[in-house]
C-alpha cells in the first residue's frame, strides 16, 4: 500500500526531483518523503489548511510495509503479513508547503509478529510518531460470509465532515441494545481511489477512517455539537483480530457504558463487529474546537526561518 498512489519505492518532489527511499547503513531504517496531492478527492475531499492526519496516517502505513517488505523479502501483494495493531500520536499540525519526512525502524519479534517504529517530521520537528504491529495472515481469500445489504441511508455529510458522497463510510446511526449506537460500514464505490487496495480485505486505513467519522456523528447527532465546529485529531490506536473481508457486513459501535466523548478534549472507544463478533478495537483521541480557538491555534503556529526551521 503505498500513499497517496504513488510508487512504494520513489516520491515525485515538487521540484520534479526523484527521492527514493534509502535504509541507514545498518539496513534497519527506512525513509522517505511523503508526497502532498492536494487533487486526491479522498485525502483533500474539502479544502484544509493543513496535511489531513489520514494522509499521514496513510503515510507511515506504507512505509511500514515497504520495510516489512525488504526486510523479511515478501512482497505487499502477497498479503503475507496484515496490519494486526497501530498506534499513532499526532503533535502537531503538518504544514502543506514544507517537506515531510517519514522513517520506520522495523524490528523482528519472531515468527509471530513485527514491529515498526514510525516518525514523521518537519522542519526538524516530530509531527506524529506510533507503532505498527505485523502479523501473519492466516485468513482465507476472499470469504464472503454475508448476504447482499439493503439499501442503506448514508450518514449526513455535514455530520462526518465529507463533500463528496463516495467518501462517506458509513450509514446513518441507529439505536442498538443497552444505550450504544451503531453505523454500517458501506461498501466503497467502484471507482474509489481505495478500491483497488488490498482485495480482497479491507485496509486500516478504510476501518480508521470509518471511525473517525463515526466519532464525529456521534458528537454532532447525539452530543449536538455545532458542525462548524472543527474536530483536531490527537491519536489512533488499532487492534484488528483479523483482516477484514470486504464480504463482511461490519458495523462500527459504540462501547456500552462510556457513552459519547464531551465537546472538550477526549478518546472514543468503539468496536468493529461482525454480527455480535468483535473483529477489532479503535480508539479516537481528539477534540472539537470553536472555528474562532481554531484560527488563533492555526495562526499561533510555528513560523519557519529561511532555513525552513521553526
Amino acid at each position: 500500500m503505498s500513499s497517496s498512489g504513488v510508487s512504494a519505492r520513489e516520491v515525485s518532489q515538487a521540484d520534479g526531483s526523484i527521492y527514493p527511499g534509502h535504509w541507514n547503513a545498518r539496513g534497519n531504517i527506512y525513509t522517505r518523503a511523503l508526497e502532498v496531492d492536494e487533487t486526491s478527492r479522498f485525502f483533500f475531499d474539502h479544502p484544509v489548511d493543513h496535511v489531513p492526519g489520514m494522509l499521514l496516517l496513510d503515510g507511515v502505513l506504507g512505509v511500514a510495509e515497504e520495510a516489512l517488505s525488504h526486510t523479511l523479502g515478501t512482497q505487499a501483494g502477497e498479503e503475507t503479513y496484515y496490519i494486526a495493531a497501530l498506534e499513532l500520536s499526532f503533535e502537531r499540525f503538518c504544514e502543506k508547503d514544507g517537506a515531510i519526512d517519514m522513517q520506520a525502524r522495523f524490528e523482528r519479534a519472531g515468527e509471530a509478529r513485527h514491529a515498526c517504529y514510525l516518525q514523521i517530521t518537519q522542519y526538524d520537528a516530530p509531527v506524529c510518531r506510533g507503532t505498527i504491529e505485523f502479523r501473519p495472515n492466516l485468513s482465507v481469500d476472499g470469504r464472503v460470509r454475508s448476504g447482499p445489504d439493503e439499501p442503506i441511508q448514508p450518514a449526513p455529510a455535514e455530520h462526518v465532515h465529507k463533500l463528496h458522497r463516495e467518501n462517506i463510510f458509513i450509514s446513518d446511526l441507529r439505536r442498538a441494545p443497552g444505550g450504544t449506537y451503531r453505523s454500517r460500514l458501506l461498501p466503497l464505490p467502484a471507482d474509489h481511489g481505495l478500491q483497488a487496495r488490498r482485495r480482497p480485505w479491507r485496509t486500516p486505513l478504510e476501518i480508521v477512517e470509518a471511525c473517525r467519522q463515526f466519532s464525529l456523528l456521534l458528537q454532532h447527532a447525539v452530543q449536538n455539537t455545532p458542525t462548524d465546529k472543527p474536530f483536531i485529531l490527537a491519536s489512533v490506536a488499532a487492534r484488528f483480530h483479523e483482516p477484514l473481508s470486504r464480504g463482511a457486513r461490519l458495523d462500527v459501535a459504540s462501547v456500552a457504558g462510556q457513552g459519547v466523548i464531551p465537546q472538550g478534549n477526549g478518546t472514543q472507544v468503539l468496536e468493529v463487529l461482525e454480527g455480535e463478533r468483535r473483529v477489532a478495537e479503535i480508539a479516537v483521541g481528539g477534540r472539537a474546537v470553536s472555528p474562532r480557538l481554531y484560527a488563533r491555534i492555526r495562526q499561533a503556529r510555528p513560523q519557519p526561518t529561511s532555513e525552513k526551521r521553526p
